[in-house]
Order: structure tokens, then sequence, then C-alpha cells
């Protein structure tokens, strides 16, 4: 299959460079368009990137990069984990999804856990030891959403905004480092929350692509994958009453439950 078209990014060397030999373009885990900017996130970094359109022709070649700009998810919510005195040991959120929707930009981590990737040349025994080590990496449990501001056809993220008489806010689902609401919810599930104490590579857990739909949110799991069938979740995040930047998951539907879920049969894909 070829492709119709093509889009290059360009991304500015000074910000290119994550530390311990990680680079920007090697791990990008998910993009949103808005307008002519271009907003991307890699699932080792605490950041979002926004390129802006500089060059288009009619062949449907896009060109990305004029003002590479750097947004730290720090400045505008409350990650689960304390940052470190080593910035590059920052615990990374995993960002596995995107989304624009009425004015605010959208972003779920992956809500999943890690195993230790063996290393064979440590010899059998230690490899046997790393497979053992499962972990939780606290700053994946973020389901989060960021005001967007335009101004003269370019977008920014503000943690607070006033459009038209209406207060905004960079708002998160209530949890810590060890989970949030919406792996609460699902612990006592009879099909997901057997898989929440499994890494994501193993088939547990794992929230790999988001979806807006006015005041819903999709939720896309590579896994578990039950049978060769897959899941979506669906959920609505509201203001808590007393704190509005804390969101907490609104119940919905005949059974009054804080999620829905949707099985498409994939294949065994997620």
């Amino acid at each position: 299959m070829n492709p119709t078209s093509t889009v290059d990014l360009d991304f500015n060397p000074e910000r290119h460079d994550l530390g311990k030999d990680k680079l920007l373009r090697d791990g990008l885990s998910a993009a949103l368009q808005i307008g002519d900017t271009l907003w991307i996130a890699n699932d080792e970094a605490t950041s979002l990137e926004r390129l802006t359109l500089f060059n288009e022709n009619n062949t449907g070649n896009y060109r990305y990069g004029r003002d590479h700009k750097q947004f730290s998810l720090d400045d505008y919510l409350r990650l689960p984990e304390a940052p470190p005195s080593n910035p590059a040991d920052r615990e990374e959120v995993d960002v596995e999804g995107l989304d624009y929707e009425n004015g605010y930009l959208w972003l779920v981590g992956s809500h999943s856990l890690k195993r230790k990737k063996p290393k064979l040349e440590d010899g059998a025994k230690e490899a046997q030891k790393q497979l053992a080590k499962v972990s939780t990496g606290g700053n994946r449990y973020l389901l989060a959403r960021i005001p967007v501001v335009e101004s003269d056809g370019t977008y920014t993220l503000k943690k607070d905004d006033t459009q038209k008489g209406e207060r905004r806010t960079a708002a998160q689902l209530r949890g810590n480092a060890q989970g949030n609401d919406l792996t609460a919810a699902l612990s006592g599930d009879r099909h997901l929350g057997p898989f929440l104490a499994i890494p994501g590579k193993d088939n547990g857990f794992d929230i790999e692509g988001l979806a807006v739909a006015g005041e819903r949110l999709f939720l896309g799991l590579r896994g578990p994958v039950l049978r060769g069938w897959a899941m979506i979740l669906e959920v609505e995040p509201k203001e808590a009453d007393n704190d509005p930047s804390t969101l907490r998951l609104h119940k919905f539907g005949p059974d009054q439950c804080p999620y829905r879920k949707h099985f498409l049969q994939l294949g065994g894909l997620g």
C-alpha cells in the first residue's frame, strides 16, 4: 500500500534529547492536529510538543516544525510522582492518547504496570529475577484536560483561562501514584479487574487511545484482549463540586455505573 501523503517533523535540537540516550523522535506515542499546529507526545517524557505547519504542497506532503515549543505537564497538572533531583530520572507519563474538544486538550496515560526487561548478558538466574520484577509508574495514572487558547492562529496551553465569562481550568481525575478513580472503579469488574495487576505487555490492562465526543471519553484498550475480543471504555469525567482542578467519574446509564464497556471482535488485536 502506497501512502497518499507524508508528514515530516522537524524538532528543535535543543529539545530533542531526553537524556539517557533517548531522543524525542524515537518514542512518539500520540499526535493531535489543532488548526495549523500538531501536538505530539513521547511516551517516555512528561511534556507535550507543539509543532507548527510551515510547508504544504499540492502533492499531499506536509512539514511541521516551525516554532517548536515544549509544554511541561508539571506547569498545568499535579503529576502523581514527585519530581526527582535529577530531571533525567523523572517518571514518564506514558501518554497514549490526545484529543481536542470544546476548548480543551485531553490526554491519557497508559494506566499500565510494567515488567522489567531481562538482560541476557547478566546470566540466566539474574534474567529470571529481572522477569519477576513488576513495578508501577505513578505518572501513568493520568487522565486530564488542559485549556487551549487561540490567538492569531496560534494555539497554546493555559492552566486557567476565562473566555466569554466562563472560567476554564486544567483538571485531572482524582488519584495518586498507586492508581486513580478509574482503576478503583474497575477493580471489581469481572472482565477487567483481574488484569489490573498484570503488566500491559503481558495482556494486562493498558490504555492505548483516546477519543472525546461531547462530555464522554472513549478509552481504547490494547489489553486485555479476551478470546479475541478487545474493549473500549466509555467514561464521563466532571469537575468536582469543591475543586475545579479535580475530575470525578460521573455515573450514567440505567445501571448508574461510572463506566461502560464496548466489546469489539478484532481478531485478537487490541
